[in-house]
């Protein structure tokens, strides 16, 4: 978390505990490993709106943190067999490195199902009947929170990704330049994808006014962490 939690950001929003928001309630929720490819895939292409471009890109995302997993991975293994010398980290900091970011991409996964999971309950939630404003209005209001929260806190992780890229970039193997940029581009999509959902979902609503500043200072750290790295290995 930033010094200045999301909990306080959004808190003006009023709504529910992120933890309930999150809650899987539904077969969307099962979670995405759970699902076969060819699942995933049916889920995009179908009717709902629970599973859009935001689940999309956090999907991508994690993808591409698996390739960068991978890079530190093989890095670690080249050191091991003499073949390679990282400047920095040896070979026990390396593997370390490819295992904490092969489980932030299982994360990723797991929020793509989530993601769309609290976008429904801001579609339940304006489906409410018109003729009780307050209680539909309340409940809109809830949503919204916690549709904006959620992106919020997986772009925090994309960024913290995006920064161990930077260290990632500095200590693989020339070979593997190709899969970490690769894997930065598709980390700049998903926190793209989800900070464009935190703004549609904030509106005009001044009570969300520091979720989309909070918004605006992710994506610029993503974008000079990313840049970083693609300095380092283009």
């Amino acid at each position: 978390m930033t010094e200045e939690s999301i909990e306080s950001i959004i808190s003006a929003g009023g709504g529910a505990d992120p933890a309930e928001q999150a809650e899987a309630d539904s077969a969307h929720n099962r979670g995405v490993l759970q699902l076969s490819i060819g699942g995933v895939l049916a889920n995009l292409a179908a009717p709902d709106p629970q599973w859009g471009g935001g689940s999309a890109v956090l999907l991508g995302a994690s993808m591409g943190t698996c390739l960068l997993a991978m890079a530190a991975r093989i890095g670690a293994l080249g050191i091991r067999q003499d073949k390679f010398a990282a400047p920095e980290l040896n070979a026990e900091e390396l593997e370390q490195l490819g295992d904490e970011l092969a489980a932030r991409a299982e994360e990723l996964a797991d929020w793509a199902a989530k993601d769309g999971e609290l976008y429904g309950r801001v579609v339940a939630a304006q489906r409410l009947p018109k003729e009780q404003p307050e209680l539909r209005n309340a409940a809109i209001l809830k949503a919204l929170r916690g549709a904006i929260e959620g992106p919020l806190w997986i772009s925090e992780r994309i960024v913290d990704i995006l920064r161990r890229a930077e260290s990632l970039a500095a200590n693989c193997k020339k070979s593997n330049y190709s899969d970490v940029v690769s894997g930065v581009q598709m980390l700049l999509q998903g926190i793209r994808g989800a900070i464009l959902n935190v703004k549609q979902n904030c509106g005009q609503r001044e009570c969300f006014a520091k979720a989309k500043k909070h918004a605006d200072e992710l994506g610029e750290a993503a974008e000079k962490a990313a840049q970083i790295v693609l300095q380092r290995c283009c």
